[in-house]
């Protein structure tokens, strides 16, 4: 099996953010969230992975998420079947001046 690996956001951010895309012609994958940073009054960090429809071009929750994140911590979602081949991350972010730094990896793997 063939391993790629994709960044689809790495720095920080405080507000909630459309992360950039990927293309894949993966059929299944692993996500990883990686919060080295935490900041703000009551901050919260929810992460989803996003499927755009080909035709359309409308975006749609994938059912991957990671659980929503108050502090630093790290996080992998096996996604069984990856149903889309443009993917992207959104985050949202919420509290009182929240900040937060982390990356959002997907490596996707596909048979020869």
């Amino acid at each position: 099996m063939r391993a790629n690996e994709h960044t689809l956001f790495s720095g920080t951010s405080t507000t909630t953010t459309n992360h950039s895309t990927v293309q894949t012609s993966a059929y299944q994958g692993v996500a990883y969230l990686n919060v080295t940073a935490a900041s703000g009054t009551t901050p919260t960090l929810t992460v989803k992975i996003q499927g755009q429809d080909p035709v359309s071009g409308t975006w749609f929750d994938t059912g991957t998420a990671f659980a929503q994140k108050t502090t630093t911590g790290n996080e992998r979602v096996a996604i069984a079947a990856l149903p889309d081949t443009t993917l992207r991350a959104v985050s949202t972010i919420t509290g009182t001046t929240p900040s937060f730094t982390y990356t959002v990896t997907l490596v996707t793997k596909q048979g020869y």
